[in-house]
């Protein structure tokens, strides 16, 4: 049965309808919020490299056509030389950061995604999402080194002082869980300590290297170079006749035990002039051996016979 204006429906079921269709419309059109994944915290070693964290499901939420924009803040600006964030394609986007020398600690991080729909009639036209950046700061040490001073004793079947080697101590300053890895680590009684104990064999410099790892993770190298110095024998002689001399000195020299010497002669400012023996020296032979000084200039001149963690010298002076 149709009613007066000829419909089949009774007329408060068309104002009905009418309100549920403009209604929905009206729902329809209220901007929806944007969206963006959650974004995991970070945390991480000081480094001077640029570091990029991917975004994931960013979007204007239902609406397929407008366009979002991203934006990055932090309550830790100072650890920060840049920080910048920006979308790419198929909804995801970036963070890219670099970090400011010296600072260290977590910053909070917020990163927020803003729509064009507007916010009229109750709309969201922004959403953010929260999360940290913690940076460790690389571990401190101050690197020492320190002469260690041994008593050889006597030779019982000679008689005559034991010299020994020279011996270094290197030492690593820094925090109690601090791991200590030195190289290189020939002739070190232990790379993997704090504190190893370096025996040379020969004085020229030796530079050290040391990984220290702190338990962050987090790890610093730095160095440190030592100069051997051998030390004076009691077990050498050595003597150079005639001294003065204007032309030539014969050099003698014997050693207490059968090892490898050599036999240089230096100017005062330590450059080498010449070198007069390098061998095996047999124990308690004499050896002689000639140094012509022609062409010399007159001073004081330093001959040295070295061997391995000892050394004897005198001095030669020569003049016009």
């Amino acid at each position: 049965m149709k009613n007066q204006t000829g419909s089949r429906f009774p007329r408060r079921w068309v104002l009905l309808f009418f309100l549920f269709s403009a209604g929905t419309a009206f729902s329809q059109g209220v901007n929806k919020s944007p969206t963006i994944d959650a974004i995991a915290d970070q945390a991480l070693c000081f480094t001077k490299d640029y570091k990029t964290i991917l975004l994931h499901g960013i979007s204007a939420g239902p609406e397929l056509t407008q366009v979002v924009h991203l934006t990055v803040s932090t309550d830790a600006p100072e650890i920060f030389d840049e920080l910048q964030a920006g979308p790419l394609a198929n909804n995801n986007g970036y963070l890219r950061y670099h970090l400011q020398k010296g600072h260290y600690g977590t910053a909070k991080i917020t990163v927020t995604v803003k729509d064009d729909g507007g916010t009229a009639d109750g709309g969201v036209d922004v959403f953010s999402r929260v999360f940290t950046i913690t940076v460790y700061g690389p571990p401190v040490v101050s690197l020492r080194s320190s002469v260690i001073t041994e008593n050889g004793g006597t030779d019982p079947k000679t008689g005559f002082a034991i010299s020994r080697p020279q011996k270094i101590q290197l030492l690593a300053i820094g925090a109690g869980n601090d791991h200590y890895t030195w190289y290189p680590s020939e002739r070190l009684s232990d790379p993997e300590i704090a504190n190893p104990v370096f025996t040379p064999a020969v004085t020229t410099p030796q530079k050290f290297f040391v990984n220290v790892s702190n338990g962050s993770g987090c790890y610093s190298v730095d160095s440190i170079t030592v100069n051997p110095v051998l030390k004076e024998s009691h077990t050498m002689v050595i003597s150079a006749f005639p001294n003065p001399t204007r032309k030539k000195s014969v050099i003698k020299f014997t050693n207490q035990k059968t090892e490898y010497v050599s036999l240089n002669v230096y100017q005062p400012n330590g450059s080498k002039v010449a070198n007069l023996f390098s061998g095996n020296a047999v124990a308690h032979q004499e050896y002689q051996v000639g140094f012509t000084t022609t062409g010399l200039s007159a001073g004081v001149y330093v001959v040295r016979l070295s061997s391995l963690g000892e050394q004897k010298s005198i001095q030669l002076i020569v003049t016009q």
